[in-house]
């Protein structure tokens, strides 16, 4: 059996377009057919990456900048934001946020349930988003 090689190496830094998110709000691209996961990184953006981790068939970076940010990105509203972690799409505007958790229910059904053609009714967003 031949071993997968991925096109990125550890420490390798890289431009990357961002097209989803996974359930933990990695912003989740693809680099020469390969899937990179950057932790602060939304779909629509472009951004610089340091790879942190090579697995067998995906990798991890490290968000360093954002190159083309997205209109969806906002000020995360906590100043302990980025080093909690108990929040993970506060640099998100929350209609978007509404949005891809909806694309993520639909996406758990289709795919881990196995319904093709279920309806998933509108996320109701919470009066107050923070604390």
């Amino acid at each position: 059996m031949s071993k997968i090689q991925l096109p990125v190496q550890k420490n390798q830094k890289i431009h990357l377009v961002i097209d989803n998110l996974d359930n933990r709000a990695f912003g989740v691209g693809r680099y020469e057919g390969a899937a990179i996961f950057v932790e602060g990184a939304l779909p629509g953006e472009t951004v610089e990456a340091l790879i942190i981790k090579c697995a067998k068939n995906y990798a991890v970076g490290k968000l360093l900048s954002i190159i083309e940010p997205c209109a969806e990105r906002v000020e995360a509203s906590c100043e302990v934001y980025a080093k909690c972690g108990g929040c993970s799409l506060q640099h998100m505007r929350y209609d978007a946020q509404l949005v891809r958790k909806q694309i993520q229910v639909r996406d758990a059904m289709q795919r881990l349930g196995g319904f093709a053609d279920v309806e998933i009714r509108t996320i109701i967003g919470a009066d107050e988003t923070t604390r």
